[in-house]
């Protein structure tokens, strides 16, 4: 099942996003706006619910996406790192700088995953 891009061409364009609640959709929306000064802000109705500094993104967007079906998982980091070894295997010093792109995707992912167990 291909999974829903996050926003739409006219929504990252914009960096605006306004959203109707799905079970209230008569409601005021939603709306979240980056500033462009690396700040998130989040707004429902004319109350100001949500501001983000730049150094709480991180933090955030890994809360955002743990349990999230279009989150990140233990196997997709180590599915990763099979790809980076296998880049180097196959491909030996060709290959390296294939493989470590792949090692510091697979290290970006995995910033955003609690701690085994957890």
């Amino acid at each position: 099942m291909k999974i829903k891009p996050a926003l739409t061409e006219q929504e990252w364009a914009k960096g605006v996003i306004v959203r109707a609640h799905p079970r209230f959709p008569e409601g005021p929306p939603a709306t979240i706006w980056d500033e462009g000064t690396g700040q998130v802000l989040f707004k429902e109705a004319d109350h100001l619910a949500v501001h983000v500094f730049p150094h709480l993104r991180h933090p955030v967007a890994a809360l955002c996406l743990k349990d999230q079906p279009f989150g990140f998982t233990r196997k997709d980091v180590q599915a990763v790192q099979l790809a980076a070894r296998k880049a180097r295997q196959r491909r030996g010093v060709e290959g390296s700088g294939y493989a470590d792109y792949l090692d510091k995707l697979a290290d970006r992912i995995e910033a955003l995953l609690p701690p085994e167990g957890g």
